[in-house]
């Protein structure tokens, strides 16, 4: 097998090396059984005075050993000749003078050289995808890459395919530092929907966060379509939560402006939960949209609950003592947040109830909807002054 020398790419490969004289460069690929495929590129250096000199040392140095271990051997096989009559050392001094010669003629070649010889396998698990078709090829750029330590790793990458340019759903797989094989979505059980929602769960928090935007707009995307991706966000995850809340504010105002500028109305067995959704989240923006959408759509509440929700974010509704007393104590204090956040303040604190953490009926607000109360409370206390 021919031996050769791993790097990641051919950067890594040090500038001492050069293309060897008088050859045409030609590359060639091969697979191993491991999954790795390789790229082989030949490269020569020339020796510095001071290798020479090094190379020249150890040479005489083995030559010197050699000699010395052959005629020892020759001294042993003289002794057993004399206590074993019939043993013909012509042969053995033959055997030993054929050995010499071989071992000076590689010492001349390997020693004595100018130049060394190499060959370098660049790794081309950076360059290549595993399709259905055959293999396709990075450009290669990863433009989304969630970076985190779960293994494989969702991304969005653009491959050459067929001949095209590629917006491609792909999975990471790291393999050692540095190292990583990419894998089409489909390959490790996602659809190209969930690559996309897990990816953007996964860069939440950092620059340019969002890889929704770029992905549904880019001409290179073939495989998401916007509206068909939104409504994947408004269905529920295995967890039973809403996908589209556990994405950030930002995220949640994009996603219901597709619907808005596609002309295409919330689904109706969404809308509910969706309505909800934005006011627990101290979503104002989402929550403006969603009543707008809601008299485009035509929609009425039928759902209690829902209904309920809808007259706490009214500053022009209330609930009567009767109608407070008969609610669940857990439905109370969520009533009591959302009308703290947008409705009317005095419903808010008929409402209210003894916060107690350790209670089974005790809710916990989320910090946008705690953040939208305390910015409306400080701006209510300013106006009164």
């Amino acid at each position: 097998m021919t031996s050769f020398t791993i790097v990641n790419s051919e950067k890594d490969i040090p500038p001492i090396w050069n293309n060897p004289q008088g050859i045409e460069q030609q590359e060639k690929s091969f697979s191993r059984r491991d999954g790795y495929a390789y790229r082989l590129i030949p490269k020569e250096r020339t020796f510095s005075p001071q290798e020479r000199f090094n190379n020249l040392t150890l040479a005489l140095l083995e030559i010197i050993s050699c000699a010395a271990l052959g005629l020892f051997a020759r001294s042993a096989y003289q002794m057993m000749a004399r206590s074993f009559k019939g043993i013909n050392l012509t042969g053995i001094d033959a055997g030993f003078a054929l050995l010499g010669a071989g071992l000076a003629a590689w010492v001349f070649k390997n020693k004595f050289a100018a130049r060394e010889t190499r060959t370098f396998a660049v790794l081309r698990e950076q360059e290549t995808i595993l399709t259905d078709d055959g293999l396709a090829y990075l450009e290669p750029q990863i433009l989304y890459d969630a970076d985190s330590e779960r293994n494989p790793r969702p991304a969005f990458g653009i491959i050459y395919e067929k001949g095209q340019r590629i917006l491609a759903p792909l999975f990471i797989r790291k393999v050692i530092e540095k190292i990583n094989i990419y894998h089409p979505s489909h390959a490790v059980g996602y659809s190209p929907n969930e690559t996309l929602y897990m990816l953007a769960k996964a860069v939440e928090g950092r620059s340019n966060n969002s890889p929704i935007d770029y992905v549904l707009h880019s001409p290179l995307n073939h495989s998401i379509k916007g509206v068909e991706f939104c409504k994947f966000l408004l269905q529920h995850d295995q967890g039973g939560n809403l996908r589209l809340f556990l994405l950030n504010e930002e995220i949640q105002n994009q996603v219901l402006s597709y619907f808005k500028l596609s002309e295409t109305p919330i689904p109706l067995e969404n809308f509910d939960e969706v309505y909800v959704g934005a006011l627990l989240n101290g979503n104002q923006k989402a929550f403006d949209f969603l009543t707008q959408a809601k008299t485009v759509q035509k929609i009425t509440f039928t759902n209690p609950i829902t209904q309920a929700f809808e007259r706490a974010a009214d500053e022009n509704n209330s609930f009567t003592s009767s109608e407070i007393s008969q609610m669940n104590p857990y439905l109370r204090r969520q009533l009591f947040w959302v009308a703290s956040a947008f409705g009317s303040l005095q419903t808010a604190a008929k409402l209210q109830l003894p916060e107690n953490p350790k209670a089974d009926d005790y809710f916990e607000p989320s910090p946008k909807l705690r953040k939208r109360i305390e910015t409306r409370l400080a701006l209510a206390k300013h106006l009164t002054k």
